[in-house]
């Protein structure tokens, strides 16, 4: 059981790990460039120090694998002086099949430009740990 948990947080390091690289790919590029790959972002404010906030909201819904397991129970009776019959029955548990739904937000902050007449990105709040 320790081996599944310790993939499952190995998988999603990986997946935050390649959100951050993609982020990281529009560091330096101009506000364009996010609306062009992602569309308009849905949430934008100015911070304190001059630059803007740029916030894109994906979601994303994953269906968990579906595992069933059985066991077969078999009784025997017996009373004394008489033949042996058996009886069985077969009980099983399903677990998994859920739909996860995961709504993500990236955000990216960007400066003015005045030579470039945009704005450009400088920087971005790593996503979180299962956003991909």
């Amino acid at each position: 059981m320790k081996a599944i948990a310790f993939a499952v947080c190995l998988a999603a390091l990986g997946l935050a790990s390649c959100a951050t690289n993609i982020m990281e790919g529009f560091v330096g590029q101009p506000l364009q460039a996010g609306i062009a790959r992602y569309g308009p972002p849905e949430v934008v404010f100015d911070m304190p120090d001059g630059r803007r906030a740029f916030q894109w909201r994906m979601e994303s819904e994953t269906v968990t694998p579906q595992t069933t397991y059985g066991n077969v129970n078999t009784n025997i009776y017996a009373p004394p002086g008489a033949f042996a019959s058996a009886q069985s029955s077969y009980n099983q548990t399903t677990y998994g099949g859920q739909v996860v739904r995961q709504v993500c937000r990236y955000t990216m902050y960007a400066r003015w430009n005045e030579a470039s007449n945009a704005w450009i990105f400088e920087s971005f709040e790593k996503p979180s740990l299962m956003c991909m």
